[in-house]
């Protein structure tokens, strides 16, 4: 499945209750993590054509994996990632051990198996808040495949939401039957749905994406769930776009 809900609502609001923000607010007190003392910058291979995103996972090229970098924020990888580019858009790739079956449900999809991803077309590492070229796009995984069910643009949901979703392909495969407890993941986010992409001016891309169980904690690329990914680029990584 490739297609947005069907009343065009928003999704409910990510992250987690509760959680202390950079600036100190909140309730509880945060570690800071490593994250906030290594910069680490991702190198993204351009993929023309792109692999056949089905699920499947064919054909992602070595170069194109992820390092898996949860050990900065304490967290506990179950699953592997890839990403690629064209000129088309950006492609995303995941192996995920989830250890049961998949669990969906699109108007909760913060409670589901899927993923967030985060692209900032113009990676401004220094701001503090989404501007107009930051995106955070929410897929839900389940037994009858993927879908993506929102596409914020600088941190809320834009008018022509509905249309942008039409240009997001998210396909699951496994996860059931002989499968289950492991299944592939692949999102293609075209260019018609981001503000900003141009790939061979800009040359790099902020990212950040968040694996979600509906059994099991999260796995992010950058910081981890107790602070504010949605509402804070600068905790994204910085991924130059190459080939």
């Amino acid at each position: 499945m490739s297609r947005g809900r069907e009343d065009g609502a928003a999704p409910e609001r990510g992250g987690p209750s509760g959680a202390q923000g950079l600036d100190g607010t909140g309730s509880g007190m945060v570690r800071v993590p490593l994250d906030a003392f290594v910069d680490v910058v991702l190198r993204i291979p351009r993929l023309d054509p792109l692999p056949p995103l089905d699920g499947g996972l064919r054909r992602w090229p070595p170069e194109g994996l992820l390092p898996d970098l949860t050990g900065l924020h304490d967290q506990v990888a179950f699953g592997r990632a890839w990403a690629g580019w064209s000129p088309q858009g950006l492609a995303f790739a995941f192996d995920v051990e989830a250890g049961h079956d998949l669990w969906g449900d699109p108007d909760h999809p913060y409670r589901s198996d899927g993923v967030e991803v985060w692209v900032d077309t113009r990676d401004s590492r220094d701001a503090k808040k989404p501007t107009p070229y930051c995106h955070h796009l929410v897929v839900v995984a389940g037994a009858q495949g993927a879908v993506a069910v929102g596409l914020r643009v600088g941190g809320s949901a834009p008018p022509d939401e509905r249309e942008r979703l039409g240009h997001v392909r998210a396909e699951a495969r496994g996860g059931t039957g002989r499968a289950r407890g492991r299944y592939g993941l692949e999102v293609f986010l075209a260019a018609e749905a981001m503000d900003g992409y141009a790939p061979l001016e800009s040359g790099s891309v902020g990212l950040a994406y968040r694996l979600r169980s509906s059994r099991r904690a999260v796995q992010d690329l950058s910081f981890g769930d107790a602070f504010p990914l949605w509402r804070n680029p600068s905790l994204w990584r910085s991924a130059r776009l190459e080939g």
